[in-house]
């Protein structure tokens, strides 16, 4: 299950690479908008996967301008490029498992926004993260997870603290 579903519709485009490539930022409302359309699409089934041919690859040679910037995490069921139905150059993806922001994560961000003028940011969480049940369980139960590990759990921690441990494993 993603954490975030969007229900705005916006009029078709034909795929013009200088719809968004090279004509300066588009504003969040328009990027919600896109963003919207595309998981319609990909919920009903109705991919149309944007953006691939090799006229857009070439315009892209001259620089990237995605319209969003999504931060999630790197479970490999919840790509955002697909659940938004986006191409190549449309979304600038950071992608670490927990979903977590460190100054790396952060500063990503920040490039996105302040150096290629990206106007949305999305955080997008999903349901049965992998790396949110190992937390859980390493702090209930300390198994020998390797140092890098360990340290990525340290950081979603405090996220789970004051979850009761009662509840069914699905609802924590």
């Amino acid at each position: 299950t993603i954490l975030l579903t969007l229900a705005v519709t916006l009029p078709a485009s034909a795929e013009d690479p200088t719809a968004k490539q090279g004509k300066g930022p588009v504003g969040f409302e328009q990027a919600l908008k896109e963003l919207a359309k595309g998981n319609a699409r990909f919920v009903d089934g109705k991919s149309i996967h944007p953006h691939e041919s090799i006229d857009w690859r070439h315009a892209l040679e001259g620089g990237q301008h995605p319209f969003a910037v999504v931060v999630g995490c790197s479970d490999s069921r919840v790509i955002p490029e697909l659940i938004f139905d986006q191409g190549l150059g449309d979304l600038f993806v950071i992608r670490v498992a927990g979903n977590i922001v460190d100054t790396d994560v952060a500063a990503s961000v920040e490039y996105a926004v302040d150096h290629l003028g990206t106007q949305l940011v999305v955080v997008m969480g999903h349901s049965h993260c992998g790396a949110v049940t190992a937390t859980i369980d390493h702090f209930t139960s300390i198994e020998g997870e390797p140092a890098e590990v360990v340290s990525l759990l340290n950081m979603i921690e405090p996220a789970i603290i004051g979850i009761p441990q009662d509840l069914p494993r699905e609802q924590r």
